[in-house]
């Protein structure tokens, strides 16, 4: 026969698990609600900034594409990171934003001489757009003064949007 004092512990940590479980959940679908549905690039790069100041790092915010959350799942952003990230780019005046052809893709980048923001890549599903980081980190790098330049000789489907940019041998835009 089990002791009352064992029935209450497992019901207590039964108890426990069960609010764990639905503030997880809770939190999950607050996070979705709250930057489901960007309709522009602009409007997702703010929901992107505003989880970076509020320190969410969930990898399953559906303002990624796919292979972005699949990436940010094996990644580790500290607090420390996002407040970077915010506090770079809002030194930063975005130039414009370009789309391709088929307005699936998209890029928004600063003037040249701000070099410290680098270009932000989006990718269109279903009526809303999607930051496609994955891109970003195959294309862009940083030199030790924190300068981004592409990846030398590196081709990708968001080049359209530097068309009109020359770009030196070592990815530079000049």
């Amino acid at each position: 026969m089990l002791s009352q004092n064992y029935m209450k512990a497992n019901y207590l940590y039964l108890v426990t698990n069960l609010m764990l479980l639905f503030f997880s959940i809770a939190n999950f679908a607050l996070a979705q609600d709250l930057y489901s549905t960007p309709k522009t690039p602009e409007e997702m790069l703010n929901l992107y900034f505003k989880a970076m100041k509020e320190h969410n790092s969930n990898p399953d915010l559906p303002i990624f594409t796919e292979k972005s959350r699949q990436m940010l799942k094996t990644w580790k952003v500290t607090p420390s990171q996002m407040d970077n990230i915010v506090a770079s780019y809002n030194s930063c005046t975005p130039d414009e934003t370009k789309y391709d052809s088929t307005y699936l893709l998209a890029v928004i980048h600063y003037p040249i001489n701000q070099k410290q923001c680098s270009p932000w890549f989006f990718q269109k599903h279903e009526n809303s757009w999607k930051l496609d980081l994955t891109m970003m980190q195959k294309a862009v790098r940083f030199d030790n003064k924190n300068r981004w330049h592409f990846v030398p000789g590196f081709n990708h489907q968001y080049g359209f949007a530097f068309s009109d940019w020359i770009i030196d041998n070592n990815g530079y835009p000049r």
